[in-house]
């Protein structure tokens, strides 16, 4: 039951990341996939590029949002980017990895974004 009341959370990815993207002036990319990785967001800046793992949690009892983002997930993030920036005709010279948190409490949703977090 909890799981399903966390899924309909889902859409908080995008919010979470629409909050913030009136930071960046170049173009966003949601969920990108590249052989099977993923990665909730990626956004431009300039001559940077932020790559983004959005979390949510309902409750403290499995640590922090940012907590899930394991050393393993970081890796799959990292391959990810590697992939995603031989893609790209334009070339970046400032890599951020950032994790944004959603907490939900009821109705609502507190966000935290820890930026160039690993």
């Amino acid at each position: 039951m909890e799981r399903n009341f966390h899924s309909r959370w889902g859409e908080l990815d995008l919010i979470a990341v629409k909050i913030n993207e009136s930071d960046y002036e170049n173009e966003m990319y949601f969920d990108e996939t590249a052989e099977g990785m993923n990665a909730d967001a990626t956004m431009g800046q300039g001559n940077g590029v932020h790559f983004v793992e959005v979390k949510t949690r309902t409750g403290s009892e499995y640590g922090t949002p940012g907590a899930a983002v394991t050393y393993t997930k970081q890796q799959k993030l990292r391959k990810t980017a590697l992939v995603w920036l031989q893609e790209q005709e334009q070339y970046y010279s400032d890599l951020s990895f950032d994790v944004i948190e959603v907490w939900v409490v009821g109705k609502t949703a507190k966000i935290r974004w820890l930026k160039s977090c690993f």
